[in-house]
């Protein structure tokens, strides 16, 4: 036993939704990520949760740096290259993670549950930075550790559709705006939230984090577990359960409303159908990729009630990173 630990991360497929421009601002994105990445370091509750472990992690993304410049060598977009692969399988999507833990404290001993547990809450804060900074631009669907006693444990799989479907609810309706920030900016904040030393959530803010991450997990089509976590991220992030107040609240901070991104009265509704048991189930469903599929993502409209939803959801937290702060403080008074 020592402190460190060497393994892979096998992604079956990293390539995310983006058209000829958005993709060459999502290349960008990863190639900083390559270097911020490189050697970091990283605080991190143990397997157990019984203390806080200090890590050194390396990070090579460059296999998947490599893919992806590749496919816009060949396609000149995301989107293109998606549908070669969807017509032929050779075209490749996937791509290793080569990660590296070591324990700052070289007389520790680096558990295998730990080891993988940090990887995989790293994975997490990893994720979320990069989707924060341009939203849709990291996708980790089919993930895997191969590795030392890794089939033991499972990776997380994270798919980039919520935030592209942010992205590009944002263009559609030409609101809410989002920031361009960067990524050292995105990782300070969540580790000042403490966000990768407890897996259970206690302060609002890490409470959103968390639901953002099973909102990610969401594959398909977002369905009432998705309302569910979209309207308590509002109530959690706008300290408040009424619609008028989440309403006006959001417009303090994200500016007026348009009409048509206007999404409150429909999600507390659906809420309630839900609660309620007056809403369709829908059975678990087979996702394809056929490059039909590939074609039709591109030109829909994204202006669903959970899209509208996630889309301010994203900008309220992007906000809240580039004025440093953890919530979001409203003065009322009676006139």
């Amino acid at each position: 036993m020592t402190s460190e630990l060497s393994f892979h991360i096998h992604v079956d497929n990293v390539i995310p939704h983006a058209d000829k421009q958005a993709s060459q601002e999502v290349f960008s994105i990863w190639k900083a990520a390559s270097q911020f990445f490189n050697d970091i370091s990283f605080e991190c509750a143990s397997a157990n949760g019984s203390k806080i472990l200090k890590a050194q992690i390396k990070l090579d993304l460059s296999g998947t740096v490599e893919i992806l410049e590749s496919a816009i060598q060949r396609s000149g977009s995301f989107d293109d290259y998606r549908e070669l692969h969807a017509e032929n399988s050779d075209n490749e999507v996937g791509a290793i993670l080569a990660m590296t833990i070591k324990l700052e404290d070289k007389a520790a001993t680096l558990a295998t549950e730990d080891a993988y547990y940090i990887a995989s809450t790293f994975q997490q804060q990893f994720f979320l930075t990069m989707n924060l900074a341009f939203p849709g631009s990291c996708k980790l669907i089919g993930t895997r550790f191969v590795g030392h006693n890794a089939h033991l444990y499972e990776a997380q799989s994270f798919d980039s559709k919520l935030f592209y479907d942010v992205r590009m609810c944002s263009h559609q309706q030409s609101w809410p705006a989002l920031q361009k920030l960067d990524l050292a900016s995105i990782w300070t904040w969540l580790n000042t939230q403490g966000f990768s030393r407890s897996d259970v959530a206690i302060s609002s803010i890490n409470k959103v984090m968390f639901n953002m991450l099973k909102l990610a997990q969401q594959r398909h089509r977002f369905g009432s577990r998705s309302a569910l976590l979209a309207t308590k991220q509002f109530q959690l992030l706008l300290d408040t359960q009424d619609e008028t107040r989440l309403r006006n609240r959001t417009s303090l901070v994200l500016g007026q409303i348009p009409e048509a991104s206007d999404c409150f009265v429909a999600l507390l509704q659906l809420r309630r159908e839900l609660f309620e048991g007056h809403h369709p189930v829908r059975r678990p469903a087979l996702i394809c990729h056929s490059a039909y599929e590939e074609s039709r993502e591109q030109i829909s409209n994204h202006n669903t009630t959970i899209e509208l939803a996630a889309t301010m959801i994203v900008a309220l937290v992007q906000q809240l990173i580039k004025t440093e702060k953890s919530k979001f403080q409203f003065k009322e008074s009676l006139i």
